[in-house]
């Protein structure tokens, strides 16, 4: 899928619940075209509030462009809780400015069984992963921040008024391989508060 502007999937002022389902779903290969700054959010979604809740199977956000929020961009929160299949963004980019996967305030990954992988995301600016203000990872499986990439905050960028919470409660949190891009070189780094 191709949008001109905003949420190469899907565009919505209101909130979305994606709960409750048995197999996966996928947001794969969307785009948005854009070249305004400004509006070129959401490679995937450009919404409100995102909920994903007690999704069965695995929920996976790959191959998406955006100028912001490769996979998502949200306005207010992006939440993932109680999902038992795995939570994948793999090679999201936000090609203009910040958040390869996500981009949102509030980003909040808890109590999910699953595996959570945030793989070979880039963006332009900050957060080659996620860009968020505050960010809660905890009581979830096996979490893995690799490869992802940006000239601020490898894996995560936050601002300096920020709360972030990272807790490897019922598995492994590991950090790999997440690199700063300069002009002249790359240098290993995760998260930049």
């Amino acid at each position: 899928n191709i949008a001109a502007s905003e949420g190469g999937a899907i565009f919505t002022s209101i909130d979305v619940l994606l709960a409750d389902n048995q197999s996966a779903c996928f947001f794969c290969d969307n785009a948005v075209t854009l070249t305004d700054q400004n509006r070129c959010k959401g490679g995937a979604l450009r919404l409100e509030r995102f909920n994903c809740l007690n999704n069965r199977g695995s929920v996976v956000f790959a191959n998406n462009l955006a100028g912001e929020g490769g996979g998502i961009s949200a306005i207010h929160h992006c939440s993932f809780s109680g999902n038992l299949g795995n939570i994948i963004f793999k090679n999201n980019k936000a090609l203009r400015r910040s958040g390869g996967a996500m981009h949102s305030p509030t980003i909040t990954l808890e109590n999910n069984p699953g595996i959570i992988s945030f793989h070979n995301n880039s963006s332009a600016v900050q957060g080659g992963a996620c860009l968020c203000t505050n960010f809660t990872l905890r009581n979830n499986n096996h979490v893995y921040f690799t490869n992802n990439s940006s000239p601020q905050g490898g894996a995560l960028f936050t601002n300096s008024n920020s709360q972030v919470r990272i807790s490897a409660d019922k598995g492994h949190v590991i950090f790999n391989n997440n690199c700063l891009l300069d002009t002249n070189r790359e240098y290993r780094n995760s998260i930049t508060l």
